[in-house]
């Protein structure tokens, strides 16, 4: 099994801004035969990787913040 696993620290610097930090793993779970499991991360470096989520992120801001 395959999957991406995120972390976020998020830390307010000053009135109505924050500072983010995200990291992404590649995370890979395998299992054999005789019922033994193994799991292993891999950091994703990928900057595209990152920017394509930040983007994502600053659509979901910009559209919660001109709901009201």
């Amino acid at each position: 099994m395959q999957e991406v696993r995120a972390t976020a620290f998020i830390e307010p610097i000053a009135e109505e801004r924050s500072r983010i930090r995200l990291s992404f793993v590649d995370n890979v779970q395998t299992s054999s035969d005789y019922g033994m499991q193994g799991e292993s991360e891999t950091p994703i470096e990928d900057p595209v990787f990152y920017q394509e989520a930040f983007k994502k992120i600053q659509k979901a801001i910009f559209v919660r913040t001109n709901l009201e």
